[in-house]
């Protein structure tokens, strides 16, 4: 207690404030991605999707894992026709892996 923590808001402007004089509306909070969320529930779960930052990894079964984490709140964040795309995507995307090989190796 007594140090001095900046808040960034916005990506820009720098806000300090005595730690002994914190807002209640300021919460500790973290990010993850959808794929290290899978097996955990979240109160609340807000998902930035993005066509250029997704591209053929949109889906709907990375928009299923995504939405499903959430217990109460789930907040989609659409940069123009990225839900939709995930939803009309319904293709497995093929794993590639040498699991099969290693195995065979093993043994």
């Amino acid at each position: 207690i007594g140090g001095t923590m900046f808040v960034d808001i916005d990506g820009g402007e720098q806000v300090a404030y005595k730690c002994v004089e914190l807002p209640d509306n300021l919460v500790l909070s973290y990010a993850i991605t959808i794929h290290k969320s899978q097996g955990s529930e979240y109160a609340a779960v807000i998902a930035p999707l993005s066509v250029k930052t997704y591209g053929k990894m949109l889906s709907k079964t990375l928009l299923y894992t995504c939405v499903t984490r959430a217990k109460k709140l789930a907040v989609l964040l659409d940069d123009g026709g990225a839900v939709p795309r995930a939803i009309a995507n319904d293709a497995e995307t093929k794993r590639n892996t040498n699991l099969k090989k290693m195995i065979k190796e093993a043994m």
